[in-house]
């Protein structure tokens, strides 16, 4: 379902790359998902998730980081946080919503009869000699060529085309071919089936555990011992599929402007009776001091009754003239 989810890639090279090239992916993708899923080398992944840590994104407990190192590598902590620096303890802390799969097969060992020939092989071919024992994870390279082999051989026998690929790919689908250690089930849509292992680092004992297994018989996903992941930052309560408003915050779009529109209305309500106030004073003030210059020039009449004798009597000489 497409309006369900987006499926995007970033890569994530350090040869091309910085931090800051790191962080805008990482914001790109916080704006339109809550999973990251990092298929990634140990060393890049430090660098992706202190990045993660500065922006907030690792310590929120809204995002979950899915982080493959490899596909059957099963993961360490020494691998993966414990490298004797002195981040250690913030990318542990970063990971503390990180859910690391792997492939979990028991390779075994390879049959003697093997195992001795790719020695030889690699001795006289390679001029390589050592005395160790070749990996037993070759077992998988040997079934996907004896695999192909057998589909092709198939397809000239029945007159096809043994360079359409399509047609050669979809033969080994919804089959089981006997492999080198054990049978090798491929479903109907291409993928082998294995079970899945998921670790997380427990937040007690701050090392990696396993956590829980993906049934690939049934489809199903078995928590181990019945302990769900931790999430430690949400309380052990799984982060949210999305953000409550909608990764373009459509959702609280009416709410927020409700209360944008109240809070711009209360703002302007405060200054209107600040403001109203202010003039009322304002007013007050110039009415009492434009009362004094309108009338600073104005006698009182006590000032007006002439007392003066002497000058009552030179009032005459004024007349006379």
């Amino acid at each position: 379902d497409k309006d369900y989810y987006q499926l995007k890639t970033y890569e994530l090279n350090p040869t091309k790359q910085n931090i800051d090239d790191y962080s805008w992916r990482l914001k790109d993708a916080a704006s339109k998902a809550r999973v990251f899923i990092l298929l990634i080398e140990d060393k890049i992944l430090r660098d992706v998730i202190l990045e993660a840590h500065s922006l907030g994104y690792a310590t929120s407990g809204e995002f979950v980081f899915i982080v493959i190192i490899g596909i059957t590598d099963v993961p360490n902590d020494k691998k993966i946080w414990k490298a004797g620096q002195d981040t250690d303890e913030t990318v542990r802390q970063a990971l503390a919503h990180a859910l690391f799969p792997y492939v979990n097969d028991s390779w075994g060992t390879l049959p003697p009869n093997l195992s001795r020939e790719i020695k030889d092989r690699a001795s006289r071919d390679y001029s390589f000699n050592t005395n160790k024992e070749p990996d037993a994870s070759l077992a998988r390279y040997y079934d996907a060529v004896s695999m192909y082999a057998t589909v092709v051989n198939e397809t000239i026998a029945e007159g096809g085309n043994p360079y359409d690929g399509l047609a050669i790919t979809k033969r080994i689908w919804n089959r089981t071919f006997p492999g080198l250690l054990e049978r090798v089930t491929v479903n109907e849509v291409g993928d082998s089936d294995s079970d899945v292992m998921i670790s997380a680092i427990n937040p007690t004992t701050q090392k990696l555990q396993q956590y829980a297994l993906l049934d690939s018989e049934t489809k199903s996903l078995i928590f181990l011992q019945n302990k769900p992941f931790p999430w430690p930052l949400n309380n052990g309560i799984s982060p949210a599929d999305e953000p409550v408003c909608g990764y373009m915050r459509d959702r609280c779009s009416d709410k927020e402007h409700t209360e944008i529109m109240r809070g711009v209305g209360g703002f302007f309500a405060v200054v209107t009776v600040v403001g109203l106030v202010v003039s009322a004073v304002m007013f007050r003030r110039w009415k009492k001091f434009s009362n004094k210059d309108l009338w600073w020039w104005k006698i009182a009449y006590a000032d007006l009754i002439l007392t003066d004798r002497k000058f009552l009597r030179s009032m005459p000489s004024f007349n006379s003239k």
